[in-house]
């Protein structure tokens, strides 16, 4: 697809940047992150990279259960799909669902503009639900990132 060649929808819409440090905007407590940032440290996990979006804490009989569910950022930019779930017994790492990547080479710059992105959203929504007119005076929100075409299999590259 020749990127020149889509057009441009002046409606609104607005460009999101989003830090793997801002845990603002999520179901993440401010008083629960110094607790999470606990967990990594203790078991040497490096969570430099990682935007915390879910916390949970309960103690089973006589054991202290926390899971933690971050999402992954490379080069300043979140990875999608890229959800990783890891679970604490007695402070202690006890389970992990997911894997994280190994990065990417691929550069921060946006081949589309945020207003030719608008026009692909809008197109999709009229050539898969027909109804893009309901849509059409609404604002959108859009992050740049990476797409993971590898998430949910065992391939980190």
């Amino acid at each position: 697809m020749n990127t020149q060649s889509i057009a441009e929808d002046s409606g609104c819409i607005e460009l999101k940047k989003v830090l793997a440090t801002d845990h603002s905007g999520v179901s993440i407590n401010n008083s629960n992150i110094p607790i999470i940032n606990m967990l990594f440290l203790t078991n040497g996990i490096d969570n430099s990279k990682y935007r915390y979006h879910y916390f949970y804490e309960d103690s089973i009989s006589k054991n202290d259960f926390k899971s933690v569910r971050i999402t992954e950022f490379t080069n300043g930019l979140e990875i999608f799909p890229n959800d990783i779930v890891f679970v604490f017994t007695n402070n202690i790492l006890s389970y992990r669902n997911g894997n994280e990547t190994k990065g990417t080479t691929l550069n921060t710059i946006p081949n589309l503009n945020i207003k030719q992105i608008r026009t692909l959203f809008i197109n999709s929504i009229e050539q898969y639900d027909h109804n893009s007119n309901d849509y059409k005076d609404s604002c959108f929100s859009a992050e740049f990132g990476y797409f993971n075409i590898n998430a949910w299999t065992n391939n980190t590259t």
